[in-house]
């Protein structure tokens, strides 16, 4: 036993420190890439943060996302024009990590990824007065999640939406702006998504019924294309499992 405990531990421990080099190295083609030409910029940006995100997907302990947190917020507040505006897709899927991760049991974790989505709402505002997409991006994310409904827990998630409302409200720069109202518009609709996950759960043993209300959800969203697309796309996935072809 006490063999099998040393083993775990220094597998741990060669783990944590496995992704701490690929945090450093991450960290220093950054340095070098930003003193090139803007393409060459770009595209180191773009691995960096593939890089980034593949880690948060992944198993991690909590000391190692600590610091997977930090250097991915590290990206976002040198360059926030990269991740918001020229590679929407690898934001839209940071998003969509960071969603799922404000759904941990672990409160550390949630506060580390509320900090992160709150600090990418931010930089989309700086922007454009406005955090149009990371809005869409992030209730995406939220919708799917609770759609597939694994390891979905409303109250988790909720903690994670307070904690982000509080941020907007103590951020003395933006007080005065539509930024914290927006992002209460944000967390209003977000809510409204675990309402819904809460009700797709009482008919999991029922998938007609399932299916009805998923539709009923969608037909909800219709000033919302995006939200009414990604429900529609999990009803598609849920008649494939049941073999409705």
């Amino acid at each position: 036993n006490y063999e099998a405990e040393l083993d775990n531990e220094l597998e741990s421990q060669l783990a944590c420190e496995t992704t701490l080099t690929v945090l450093d190295a991450v960290e220093l083609i950054i340095s070098d890439a930003a003193i090139d030409e803007e393409d060459m910029l770009n595209t180191m940006l773009s691995y960096a943060m593939r890089v980034v995100i593949h880690l948060l997907s992944s198993n991690q302990s909590v000391i190692s996302l600590t610091n997977i947190f930090a250097s991915q917020r590290g990206l976002v507040s040198k360059f926030p024009e990269f991740l918001v505006e020229v590679d929407t897709e690898q934001c839209a899927e940071l998003c969509t990590v960071l969603i799922r991760l404000c759904n941990s049991s672990i409160s550390r974790i949630r506060s580390e990824a509320s900090a992160s989505l709150y600090l990418i709402m931010r930089a989309n505002y700086d922007l454009s007065q406005g955090f149009a997409r990371v809005k869409v991006q992030s209730t995406v994310g939220l919708s799917n999640l609770a759609a597939k409904g694994v390891n979905c827990n409303a109250h988790n998630v909720r903690k994670s939406l307070r904690t982000i409302l509080a941020y907007a409200d103590v951020d003395d720069e933006l007080l005065n702006s539509t930024f914290p109202d927006q992002v209460r518009e944000l967390i209003g609709n977000m809510h409204m998504i675990l309402r819904d996950t809460i009700n797709l759960t009482e008919y999991n043993k029922d998938p007609v019924m399932l299916l009805d209300l998923m539709y009923r959800i969608a037909k909800g969203y219709q000033n919302s294309p995006d939200l009414r697309l990604s429900w529609l796309q999990n009803m598609a996935q849920k008649h494939v499992e049941m073999e409705n072809q």
